[in-house]
């Protein structure tokens, strides 16, 4: 089981090996990261733009949940660290990371990104819902249109679909 701690807005949980963060990312969005270790690192380089205001975002925790509320998405963390992501009006589930079983990958696996020492790719499991379907997530060699039940890696490779372009 791990513990909660918030600062305003934000939440971490720590477990095991691991720290996750859960902070408001300007409106009605939520910026999640993990790492192995006690501390989330704020100087390695991201994708995303210096944090936009969150107005009204809050953050509470009991003993055995926490949440975050950033105004129409809210998630919730167990003292476990399943992460749950509900649409904040009646609490409907969005999205949520697999159930661990005790003979099964954990939710979330953390693989070294080369030998610096301290950075990871990570893997995340997520519960599959009925009548889903995911489209998009780059071009892939597979020949499906509907993403659900394949396994997806997101790297841009720049190498598997040649780009037509227009010569003058």
């Amino acid at each position: 089981m791990g513990v909660f701690d918030h600062d305003g807005a934000v939440i971490e949980w720590r477990g095991g090996y691991e720290t996750l963060r859960i902070e408001p990312w300007g409106a009605d969005s939520l910026r999640v990261r993990g790492t192995i270790g006690a501390e989330i690192r704020d100087d390695l380089p991201g994708a995303l733009l210096p944090a936009p205001p969150s107005p009204g975002a809050r953050a509470d925790s009991t003993l055995g949940l926490a949440r975050v509320v950033n105004g129409r998405l809210t998630a919730e963390i167990t003292a476990s660290g399943r992460l749950r992501l509900l649409r904040t009006a009646d609490g409907a589930e969005l999205l949520a990371e697999a159930t661990p079983h005790f003979s099964g990958p954990p939710q979330r696996r953390y693989v070294p990104a080369g030998n610096d020492g301290g950075l990871h790719h990570i893997e995340v499991r997520f519960s599959p819902r009925d009548g889903e379907r995911f489209y998009g997530l780059g071009q892939h060699q597979h020949g499906r249109f509907d993403q659900k039940g394949a396994v997806i890696e997101l790297v841009q490779r720049n190498t598997a679909v040649p780009i037509p372009c227009q010569r003058s």
